[in-house]
């Protein structure tokens, strides 16, 4: 079942709430699955190490005050346009767009797909700590 009130979304399949849009936020009982399967990935290869740890090396984390929320609460990101200055041209699939009320439009990123540019920067670091420690 699906419910609006008040200017909240709810999902409620079985009774209980397991998606709530309210305030901007969304909330979710369970977790996210993307699909990832082998069968659905062609031509894959590793992404370079040395290529995750330039992209860290030339993005920092912000913290800022967004205008288009209520209250302005300060928050800590990623800049889009920052991300999509630093990446090479096959990860165009962190950084996506959309069209707000105002006709404007605004770059997002793919948060939960940066773990996979973090995740190699951790490898490569991993790598270096285990040849340091050899010595």
């Amino acid at each position: 079942m699906t419910t609006l009130n008040n200017q909240n979304i709810r999902l409620q399949p079985a009774g209980s709430t397991v998606l709530l849009c309210q305030h901007q936020n969304v909330y979710v009982t369970g977790t996210f699955h993307n699909n990832s399967d082998n069968v659905l990935k062609d031509e894959q290869h590793e992404a370079e190490e040395e290529t995750a740890l330039d992209v860290l090396r030339a993005v920092t984390p912000k913290t800022y005050l967004r205008n288009d929320l209520q209250g302005q609460p300060s928050r800590i990101g990623f800049v889009a346009q920052d991300i999509e200055g630093a990446i090479p041209p096959e990860w165009t699939n962190l950084v996506g767009e959309s069209v707000n009320d105002a006709g404007q439009t605004i770059k997002g990123l793919d948060y939960a797909r940066l773990t996979a540019v973090f995740w190699s920067v951790c490898k490569n670091l991993d790598a270096r700590v285990k040849q340091l420690e050899s010595l």
